[in-house]
């Protein structure tokens, strides 16, 4: 079957020659983090929602991708009911169901969470979420990055760049070599 989408403003961008409009949310349905179990010998699938957080751009550690794991970081809002601008950094506990945020409060974008692992540990929230932030109004980039066991105390530590105008919603992390 066929999702129709039409493509134009997402996120509040509205082209290269005007600045991002973080008061413009894209309208329907937000998308909520759901988990499908299917088992496989009655071949029934069950699907239930786990955060009331709606969710894009979510991350799990490195070492996790492909299997089960606890925790999850995605961008989400600070509003009920709507999925962009996002605004906000979501910490998810997929076995309570138990969603954590972080708000930028001042209408800021918020990009791709990255989990950077604390390296030699074997505790799947030992390390930090690093976040790219635009200020659409300020036109500023900074790079935040959070304990992952602290996100909702906000950025440990943050980075002001410049050569990032406006920012990029997509990231990655690699260990030092």
């Amino acid at each position: 079957f066929e999702i129709p989408f039409s493509f134009g403003n997402e996120f509040g961008f509205q082209g290269p020659h005007k600045p991002l409009d973080p008061g413009s949310p894209e309208p329907g349905d937000h998308q909520l983090l759901t988990r499908i179990e299917v088992d496989v010998q009655s071949q029934v699938a069950t699907r239930r929602v786990v955060s009331p957080s709606s969710v894009d751009f979510p991350r799990v550690h490195p070492d996790r991708d492909g299997l089960q794991c606890r925790y999850l970081y995605a961008g989400t809002t600070d509003k009920d009911g709507i999925s962009t601008p996002m605004t906000a950094l979501a910490k998810v506990d997929l076995e309570r169901e138990v969603t954590t945020l972080w708000s930028t409060k001042d209408g800021s974008f918020v990009g791709e969470p990255v989990f950077a692992p604390n390296p030699g540990s074997t505790e799947e929230s030992d390390g930090w979420v690093i976040m790219m932030v635009y200020n659409g109004i300020e036109k500023t980039s900074k790079l935040c990055i959070f304990c992952a066991d602290d996100i909702q105390e906000g950025p440990i530590a943050t980075i002001h760049a410049p050569a990032f105008q406006p920012y990029g919603f997509h990231g990655n992390w690699a260990p030092p070599a």
